[in-house]
């Protein structure tokens, strides 16, 4: 009996036929009641972070767009301004799309991506029962399982290169039985999903080529096919499509503007490549992602050779998420790094493999835990906040928004990442969620967010129409005087203004009793410099900053004879009746240089 003959006798069916069938006649029953919880619960996290609007990336926003806009035969992605043959090949976007209009697109990306990942179980189990019988099929999918970085990249996002997973580990299971034409099925797979992970199975048909002559035809042309598509798209589609700063220019830009540019430079500054490879962040990269499994993987160097791509790419990039094991740049290497741990774990003394499973095991749990935060899957304040400001949106407009906003707007012609730059849309959603952080700090004034949006409140045509603590929504041609800046307009109040500046005067100040908070009013005598900023407290220069009219209204829609009322917070300590209120400018000086640092208020008491 051969090899081969031999792993089938302990009870799982033959490879062709599982193959076929998705593993699902499996003889191991529990791997099916596995999978079924593996891909409910991973599904549950996932839609539970986008429903609770909790996305961190915007990878589930650009491609459920994609995948929206290919079922109707768009192919311009309009998120990076780009033909989506220049950006990635993922004709299975084109099949869940055309089910998305009829159910939802992000759900049903969600849902694939939950039911095909979890389903490479079944070719590593059957990998790790050829070796070790049911004991091994079970270790093979529990570890690809709980590999700690790959449920953060299930339920965070949704990436094709995530459905990769089953094909690429149906590709090792087809090396493993040196089973050619099994591998050139995987491929056809894999080249569904993303063109680039065709690397892993150009290596895997040199490296099958190999180690079986009789095979070597079969496995030179899946290499040549494998090849050729990658060589289209990279040095045709991608420099002809492409955009003109794209992911090329996030990861590689430091060395080169294009693929050929990036080979070169890596060649010939070969002490700088060196110096990058060996930061500290890099190395701690390598540890994290061969931790897990107790570094069995590294003991079966011969099973990472195919994913060597996909470390050098992570590890030359200068993209801080590259190198995250937590990430989907990750996600590839994952079967690999399982079937390298299982065929290490079958070279292991007998008197030491339970050792080295208990260290497998505490090390992937200690990594699992440390890369979980289960409040993203759980509602939140901000997700009250998220869902006011996009039911406030026009379905038919065209918007930009934040990330974690994309993913709920993404059915629609043209959606756009919040600015800059102004892409000409009807509506616009600006993150102010900052403005906590730095909340009565003269440094808000001075942030890199702060300009941009005050700079987009003061511009004509657009106005608020709604806003909270963490966005502001402006509209194209309404009203900045009206919607959401309406509630700062007040009726007239008697009392002796006191000049702030040539545009604004302060006529009162009332507190409620007990609270810390204080209601100003003001008059304005004209428009204002749309940078201008309050100090409010006590002493010659208060050092409490904040922003006028809750930074929703822009100080340049004032006019001449305009009451209005801004509410500001005390500072910590703050006792008496005087209360010193003046205006700066981003640049922390007086508006004009006659302009009192601050002028001293009566600080009325309300029941």
């Amino acid at each position: 009996m051969n090899s081969v003959e031999s792993s089938n006798s302990g009870g799982l069916k033959p490879y062709e036929e599982s193959l076929a069938r998705f593993g699902m006649n499996s003889a191991v029953r529990g791997l099916r009641v596995l999978w079924c919880i593996a891909a409910l619960a991973v599904f549950a996290g996932a839609y539970g972070r986008y429903h609770n609007f909790n996305n961190e990336t915007f990878d589930l926003a650009f491609y459920a767009r994609m995948a929206w806009g290919l079922s109707g035969g768009d192919f311009w992605d309009p998120i990076v301004g780009s033909n989506v043959l220049g950006l990635h090949i993922s004709p299975v976007l084109v099949p869940l799309g055309l089910v998305g209009r009829l159910v939802g697109t992000v759900e049903v990306l969600l849902a694939a991506q939950s039911l095909i990942a979890t389903a490479a179980i079944f070719p590593l189990a059957q990998l790790g029962h050829d070796l070790f019988g049911k004991r091994g099929a079970w270790f093979g999918a529990l570890a690809f399982l709980v590999y700690p970085g790959l449920f953060p990249v299930m339920t965070g996002e949704f990436h094709p290169g995530t459905l990769a997973l089953l094909p690429l580990s149906v590709g090792i299971l087809a090396m493993h039985r040196q089973d050619a034409r099994g591998l050139a099925w995987a491929t056809l797979g894999v080249a569904c999903c993303r063109e680039d992970l065709l690397l892993i199975t150009a290596i895997m048909a040199l490296m099958l080529a190999w180690k079986n002559p009789a095979s070597r035809r079969t496995s030179l042309w899946v290499f040549t096919a494998s090849a050729v598509y990658v060589a289209i798209f990279l040095f045709i589609l991608h420099p002809m499509l492409g955009p003109t700063r794209g992911s090329l220019d996030a990861h590689f830009g430091p060395w080169g503007a294009s693929t050929g540019g990036v080979l070169l430079h890596l060649l010939t500054h070969p002490l700088q490549v060196a110096a990058h490879l060996l930061a500290g962040e890099r190395l701690m990269y390598l540890v994290a992602v061969f931790a897990p499994l107790g570094f069995l993987s590294l003991r079966s160097p011969f099973w990472l050779l195919p994913v060597l791509p996909v470390f050098a790419i992570n590890l030359l990039s200068h993209f801080p998420a590259a190198i995250r094991a937590d990430d989907h740049y990750l996600s590839p290497a994952i079967p690999f790094l399982v079937a390298a741990a299982l065929f290490a774990f079958r070279r292991v003394d007998s008197r030491m493999q339970a050792v080295a499973l208990c260290v497998a095991a505490v090390s992937t749990l200690v990594g699992w835990t440390s890369y979980q935060r289960f409040s993203d899957y759980f509602e939140s304040e901000q997700t009250a906040l998220s869902r006011e400001i996009t039911a406030a949106i026009d379905p038919e407009v065209q918007v930009q928004a934040p990330y974690e906003l994309l993913p709920h707007l993404a059915e629609r012609d043209l959606l756009h990442r919040a600015p800059p730059p102004d892409h000409g849309g009807g509506a616009v959603v600006l993150p102010v969620r900052y403005r906590q952080r730095y909340q009565g700090r003269e440094s808000l004034i001075r942030t890199e967010e702060e300009p941009i949006v005050r700079n987009w409140l003061a511009r004509p045509g657009f106005g608020a129409v709604a806003a909270n603590t963490s966005y502001i929504l402006l509209r194209r041609g309404a009203d900045p005087r009206s919607g959401a800046a309406a509630r700062f307009f007040t009726e007239g109040r008697e009392g002796q203004p006191q000049r702030l500046t040539g545009c604004l005067s302060v006529t009162g100040a009332v507190r409620r009793a007990g609270s810390n908070r204080v209601r100003l009013f003001l008059r304005a005598h004209g428009p204002c410099p749309h940078d201008l900023a309050l100090r409010i407290g006590f002493g010659y220069r208060p050092r409490r900053v904040e922003l006028l009219f809750d930074g929703v209204l822009s100080p340049a829609w004032l006019r001449l004879g305009d009451e209005l009322i801004s509410d500001h917070g005390l500072p910590d300590g703050f006792r008496g009746s005087d209360l010193r209120v003046g205006l700066l400018r981003s640049s922390g000086t007086r508006p004009e240089h006659e302009d009192p640092v601050a002028v001293t208020v009566n600080l009325e008491e309300a029941p």
